[in-house]
């Protein structure tokens, strides 16, 4: 079952103000209400990782042929190796 993240759209409890997570079921609706408070909530998009480590760490990124560019202070960009 997929976890997801809500959050008070108004001002909420201290459940709900800086966002709660919720396990549902795909099909399921989602949730309109806070469970505690009964504030209106929204669904808020997350991100996720699933593999292991740090994704965008420089050996896994050199490893499948990618390269970091960093901004220098003269607003442009250098490569890193």
């Amino acid at each position: 079952m997929p976890l997801y993240v809500y959050q008070a759209t108004g001002e909420g409890c201290e459940h709900c103000r800086d966002g709660f997570e919720a396990l549902q079921g795909m099909s399921e609706t989602p949730l309109e209400r806070c469970p505690r408070c009964g504030a209106e909530v929204r669904k808020v998009p997350v991100s996720f990782s699933a593999g292991k480590g740090n994704v965008l760490s420089d050996g896994n990124l050199r490893s499948h042929g990618f390269q970091k560019l960093r901004r220098t202070d003269e607003g442009g960009y250098r490569r890193e190796v």
